[in-house]
């Protein structure tokens, strides 16, 4: 209920308590891809995917976190998905899907 409601943190920390906090991180990837992709509800799959990337800190995933930006993006989350993309771009700078994702943001 925390992830869906936005609370990312707390739904991070609910979800690393259980007996195999990985694996659920890597089921909310699947959960991100649905949300998104399946059920045109881009919000709460860029929800799941941030939270699967708080349950694992230091973990470097451009794919997922494309996928986060591209999904806060299409919510209209435009700060959100901004943040993403130059997270992208400080690990990854020649990431050419986030700078012009980025260029887009800034026309727009």
């Amino acid at each position: 209920a925390y992830m869906w409601n936005g609370q990312l943190e707390g739904a991070a920390e609910g979800f690393n308590l259980l007996p195999d906090p990985a694996r659920m991180a890597e089921e909310l990837l699947t959960w991100g891809y649905w949300r998104t992709n399946e059920q045109d509800q881009p919000l709460l799959g860029a929800y799941a995917y941030e939270t699967s990337q708080l349950m694992l800190p230091g973990n470097v995933s451009i794919p997922v976190w494309q996928a986060a930006a591209d999904a806060y993006r299409a919510a209209g989350e435009l700060e959100r998905a901004r943040q993403w993309y130059e997270r992208i771009l400080a690990e990854a700078p020649d990431n050419t899907a986030a700078r012009q994702a980025l260029a887009e943001l800034d026309d727009a």
